[in-house]
């Protein structure tokens, strides 16, 4: 070794002999040797193969968070290294589960240091021996303190570093969400070392017991194919495959003008789904909904412009890019500045757009446009400081409508009627914004409500033997109001 040199040195599973000859020698020829924790039965050993470690455990118990112990651990070893040469030691492999090492790797070089990297048996090889797992179609390895947001069920995991039963009960915690309880998990203390424990339990009594130290890994096996929960990688291949000149007939026949009605009908049948207030009825919806996004997007990826993982990519970009205030360093406290923020980045991501009010979809039905661009109106402060604006707006397109209508037959015209019932319904739109009102729904709420006032005027009608055709209005106007009253009480029990 030379001056200014780090060795980071693999001290294996466990077992003296599972040491490698290179991690000796190269802990001989340093003049101080690092060790991360002394709690590793090699360290033990040490000293009678001449070598004196330095444990650094201390670190631990000064540091707040484990980043903060990585980061520490790296600037000591670093100190030490300009110095003089300094061997590094590691449990297992040091390129396995070792966020230190990583740290040293990205920074070594940039002090003027060498750095180079002297393996040992890993603890995976001496887990998979232990397990006796057979031939893995793929391996992930996991440290348990550092989970990603979801495993990879379809191949084998191994998670390191499960030290003490709190974090086993959250690691068990995190793989119920995607495992069932009674999938099976090993559990192996001290791999490769004399006092090797193997343990088979099922996952859901991961943490039944105190097996748990510093040299504890948990072992799974890849969960059954019909037990998986699905990918959106698995259903654009059975899209794919619907799609393939040996699928099937209908969908291949289909274009992105033949599904539009589908897409449509889908959405209609999602917001219904919400009216509903079914969770069953809304999952289901969703899954179809989800089914012609997956069908678009395969028909684009057959005629070379983009496929669903583009879709994905800038999906994910435009979630990062608009939220600053949870991505970045930006700080935001209302929903009202995330608003605005996010139009401003719009703005400048599309500066084709120039006008405030934005785009949207010509299909979007009249009351949807109307609040939309009164809504983005409302953004750069054109709009009224309170409901009595709109509120005084009806009344005044109401009086316009009326006084179109009574001019003379010959000066009135549809078109000049259609404007100005047009101008009443937009107002009547701006008011139930300011009432914080969907429009949407209250005129559902409305035609719902006339529709079973109507049907109940039909049943009395009949129930006097008598049909609503040819029946003077003000009869029924009086059933109208029977009807109208008997919902109230309905409504008020």
């Amino acid at each position: 070794m030379t001056r200014g040199e780090i060795r980071v040195v693999g001290l294996g599973p466990g077992a003296l002999e599972l040491l490698s000859w290179g991690a000796i020698r190269a802990m001989q020829d340093a003049d101080r040797v690092l060790v991360r924790t002394a709690q590793h039965p090699v360290v033990a050993e040490l000293p009678g193969l001449g070598i004196q470690p330095v444990p650094l455990d201390e670190i631990y118990e000064r540091a707040g968070t484990l980043e903060e112990v990585y980061r520490l651990l790296a600037e000591r070893v670093i100190a030490e290294a300009e110095g003089g040469r300094v061997a590094y030691g590691v449990p297992g492999h040091p390129t396995v589960g070792e966020a230190s090492v990583a740290l040293l790797l990205a920074q070594a070089q940039s002090r003027g240091l060498t750095i180079s990297l002297v393996p040992s048996l890993s603890a995976l090889d001496a887990v998979l021996a232990a397990v006796g797992a057979e031939a893995l179609e793929g391996l992930c390895v996991y440290d348990a303190q550092a989970l990603p947001a979801r495993p990879e069920v379809a191949l084998a995991g191994i998670y390191l570093q499960v030290e003490d039963r709190l974090l086993a009960g959250e690691l068990k915690l995190w793989l119920l969400e995607n495992y069932p309880g009674d999938h099976p998990v090993t559990v192996v203390t001290a791999a490769g070392a004399p006092g090797q424990v193997v343990r088979p339990l099922p996952l859901a009594g991961l943490d039944g017991g105190e097996w748990f130290d510093h040299l504890t890994s948990v072992f799974l096996p890849p969960l059954a194919a019909g037990r998986r929960r699905a990918t959106l990688d698995q259903l654009a291949g059975l899209m794919a495959r619907l799609r393939a000149p040996e699928g099937c007939p209908w969908d291949r026949k289909q274009t992105h003008a033949s599904l539009r009605h589908c897409l449509l009908e889908e959405c209609h049948e999602v917001l219904e789904a919400l009216d509903r207030n079914d969770p069953m009825l809304l999952r289901e919806e969703l899954g179809d909904l989800l089914l012609q996004i997956l069908f678009h997007a395969q028909l684009a990826a057959e005629a070379g412009d983009f496929d669903l993982g583009d879709v994905l990519d800038g999906l994910q970009r435009k979630l990062v890019e608009r939220h600053p205030h949870v991505f970045g360093d930006i700080s935001l406290d209302s929903a009202e500045a995330v608003l605005h923020q996010w139009e401003q980045i719009k703005r400048r991501t599309k500066p084709e757009r120039e006008s405030a009010l934005g785009e949207w979809p010509a299909t979007l039905p009249a009351l949807a446009q109307a609040w939309l661009v009164q809504k983005r109106a409302a953004r750069v402060g054109f709009d009224w400081p309170d409901h009595t604006g709109p509120l005084q707006k009806v009344r005044e397109e109401s009086d316009e409508v009326l006084a179109e209508w009574q001019r003379p037959e010959g000066e009135r015209t549809q078109e000049r009627l259609e404007h100005e019932a047009g101008d009443l319904l937009f107002a009547a739109v701006n008011l139930c914004r300011h009432l914080r009102v969907d429009p949407e729904q209250a005129l559902l709420g409305a035609v719902t409500r006339f529709v079973r006032r109507f049907h109940e005027m039909e049943r009395r009608a009949a129930a006097a033997g008598r049909e609503l055709a040819g029946m003077p209005l003000d009869e029924m106007d009086a059933l109208w109001e029977d009807a109208k009253e008997g919902g109230a009480q309905s409504a008020g029990r």
